[in-house]
C-alpha cells in the first residue's frame, strides 16, 4: 500500500511547526556557530536527527509503549536529560564567564577527525535521545499517519525523513542567520553575551522539562 501524499503533507507541516519552534536543538545550534562554526552546527542537527530515526524505529517497534506506561522510566528520562542541558549549559555560561567563546569562521572542508564536529553531532544526538516528548511525539504520529496495510517500519522511517529534511532546511538556515549577524556584530562581548544567552536558555529548557513533567 503506497503513503497517502495528504498525510505526508500533513505531517510536514506538523513538524515543520514543530521544528520552528525555540527549543533546545535550537540553543544548541545557535551555540555551536559561535563555538565552532557553521559546519559544527550542522553537525549538531545531523546528529539529532540520527536520534529522530531512533526513536522512530523505536515507536514502530513498539517499544514505545512502554515507555509511556512505564512511570519510573519516563521520569528518569525526562530528569536524566535536564540535568544534561544544565550541563550543557552551564558549560556556555562558563565559556562567557572566562571569554574563550570563538567564532571558526573558515571555510574548510569537514575533518571527520575534528574534535568540535564529533562533539557537536554527540550532543545533538543525546539532546534528542534524552528528550521524552520526541519520544511520544513518534509513539503518537504513528498511530495518526499510519494507515492498516502500510508497512509501519519503512512509514516510520519516511515520516523521520521528511523530518530530518525539515530539521535540516530550519537548522541551517538559522545557522547561517546567525553566521551573519556575528560577522556583523563580531566584537568579542557580543559574543560573550550570546553564549552566556544560550546557556541560560538550555537551563531554563532542562527546568521547564522537570516542570513540565507528567
Amino acid at each position: 500500500m503506497s503513503p497517502d501524499p495528504t498525510s505526508l503533507i500533513v505531517f510536514a507541516i506538523a513538524v515543520t511547526g514543530l521544528t520552528m519552534l525555540p527549543g533546545a536543538t535550537t540553543m544548541l545550534v545557535i551555540r555551536r556557530v559561535i563555538a565552532g562554526g557553521q559546519r559544527a552546527s550542522i553537525m549538531t542537527v545531523i546528529g539529532g536527527s540520527a536520534g529522530v530515526y531512533v526513536h522512530a524505529i523505536v515507536a514502530a517497534l513498539g517499544l514505545s509503549i512502554i515507555f509511556q506506561q512505564n512511570e519510573t522510566l519516563r521520569m528518569t528520562v525526562r530528569w536524566v536529560g535536564a540535568i544534561y542541558l544544565v550541563w550543557l549549559g552551564a558549560k556556555s555560561l562558563m565559556r562567557a564567564w572566562q571569554g574563550i567563546a570563538r567564532v571558526n569562521l573558515t571555510l574548510n572542508p569537514i575533518n571527520p577527525q575534528n574534535k568540535t564536529h564529533w562533539e557537536a553531532f554527540v550532543e545533538g544526538l543525546i539532546t534528542v535521545l534524552l528528550s521524552p516528548e520526541a519520544a511520544l511525539f513518534y509513539l503518537s504520529a504513528l498511530s495518526q499517519f499510519i494507515e492498516p496495510g502500510e508497512w509501519v517500519l519503512g512509514k516510520a522511517i519516511l515520516l523521520a525523513s521528511i523530518h530530518t529534511l525539515v530539521r535540516l532546511i530550519w537548522y541551517s538556515l538559522l545557522s547561517a542567520f546567525v553566521r551573519r549577524i556575528i560577522i556583523l556584530l563580531s566584537r568579542p562581548l557580543m559574543q560573550r553575551g550570546i553564549e552566556a544567552m544560550s546557556g541560560i536558555l538550555l537551563i531554563g529548557f532542562a527546568l521547564r522539562t522537570v516542570m513540565n513533567g507528567p
